[in-house]
């Protein structure tokens, strides 16, 4: 068998050049493939958002549909009273389906991830740093707060202070 010459080799193997350029081209292929991708999954993204945030206009309707309803009812106080009080537990029911949940907070310890100390009170009954009162409810969507409870915690009376007040707790802003 003959062994190939040099300059068959050469013809057979591509230049530098060559290499260079097919490289590059591949190279650019994957570029485009990947902004291609890049691109789709973007859209796809935006899709499910609008798909989801679709569901909970859908759920929503009914909601509006009785406020309107209340609206005709305003002149008879009963009746509109009690529609508002029917919408306000239908959209919690709603919402609470869709993951939120309201944060529970009265005599729990203050918890600097979950509320927002607003003011204070003097108290004999219970531990310092106890929520005794909820001025503005906070929420939770699945794990995340969306907004932290506005409470009243309790602390230490102080030397001189009343002790026997007749609740036992005395207010001061905090």
């Amino acid at each position: 068998m003959k062994k190939p010459s040099k300059t068959e080799k050469e013809q057979k193997s591509p230049s530098k050049d060559e290499q260079i350029t097919e490289l590059t081209d591949q190279l650019k292929r994957l570029q485009a493939e990947f902004i291609n991708y890049r691109t789709r999954v973007e859209q796809e993204k935006l899709e499910i958002n609008k798909r989801a945030k679709s569901d909970l206009m859908q759920q929503l309707l009914p909601v509006l549909d009785h406020f309107e309803l209340a609206m005709k009812n305003r002149f008879s106080p009963e009746d509109f009273a009690k529609g508002v009080e029917l919408i306000q537990q239908q959209l919690t029911m709603i919402l609470e389906k869709e993951g939120l949940q309201h944060i529970d907070c009265i005599n729990k310890p203050f918890n600097q991830d979950l509320h927002d100390a607003i003011t204070s009170k003097i108290s004999n009954n219970l531990k310092p740093d106890t929520v005794i009162e909820e001025l503005q409810k906070g929420y939770l969507f699945k794990d995340i707060v969306l907004r932290h409870a506005k409470v009243a915690v309790t602390k230490k009376p102080e030397n001189g202070q009343n002790k026997n007040s007749s609740d036992n707790t005395t207010q001061n802003n905090a």
